[in-house]
């Protein structure tokens, strides 16, 4: 998998340093970065996709702890809901000690969350993340700015969108609405910017699309189409700020 690539040197103009030169170039396009995840956590990945509003600029690769274990593919959102992604072989894993999945954060549960409030924020979710791991699949949600969000979770077949009231369509049986506190609209262009648009995105494995209804009074929703009801775990990480929902598989 590459995903990112060193700048290209000077051109060669004889005919053989242009071949060696492309010889290099195959060679270097077979491997990639670790993106600060260690070679055997990265062979977790399945496949992910990447949505972010700088994708029609350039895209750069975030940090990740080990316990992330993802490596992102950028694209841009689907108009479809259709997953767009990337797919290695993954590799065995042994489980945690406590049955879950290598890679798997927090404890599973298929119940609602409550709202929980961690402070004042003024973050900015810049980018969205899906993807399939053994034994687990991942939503991430990425932000700037400052604080730590506060979130909700409830299952819902029948999801609507916050303040209009308006039914959010999805792919899949059953949906999970997920608000995310401290994210108000901002008002600098340069926020705006950086903001990502409210529509629909791919998915990965069980979870099946990714609907974004934008902002309102400082809480941004997401509704997450699933094929089923599944356990989840909510986690936030830092550096960079991201809120991490992982579904437990079969």
């Amino acid at each position: 998998m590459c995903e990112d690539f060193s700048q290209p040197g000077p051109t060669l103009v004889k005919p053989l340093a242009a071949s060696l030169a492309v010889c290099v170039a195959v060679s270097l396009s077979a491997c990639s970065p670790s993106d600060g995840v260690d070679n055997a956590q990265s062979q977790l990945l399945t496949s992910t996709t990447t949505v972010s509003k700088a994708n029609a600029k350039k895209e750069t690769s975030p940090a990740h702890t080990p316990g992330e274990a993802t490596t992102e593919k950028a694209t841009r959102p689907a108009d479809n809901g259709a997953a767009a992604s990337t797919a290695s072989p993954p590799a065995k894993e042994a489980p945690q000690a406590n049955g879950l999945p290598a890679g798997f954060l927090g404890q599973p549960s298929d119940q609602d969350r409550p709202l929980t409030m961690n402070g004042p924020a003024d973050l900015v979710p810049v980018a969205v993340r899906t993807g399939s791991h053994p034994g687990f699949d991942r939503f991430v949600i990425e932000f700037t700015g400052t604080g730590k969000p506060g979130w909700y979770a409830r299952y819902s077949t029948e999801p609507a969108q916050q303040g209009s009231g308006f039914p959010v369509e999805y792919r899949g049986t059953t949906a999970l609405t997920v608000g995310v506190e401290g994210t108000p609209w901002p008002f600098s262009a340069e926020k705006q910017a950086s903001f990502i648009d409210a529509g629909t995105f791919p998915g990965a494995g069980s979870i099946r699309s990714v609907e974004f209804t934008g902002a309102f009074e400082a809480q941004s929703q997401f509704v997450l189409g699933l094929d089923e009801k599944r356990p989840y775990s909510i986690t936030f990480l830092e550096q960079p700020s991201r809120l991490v929902i992982d579904f437990l598989k079969d």
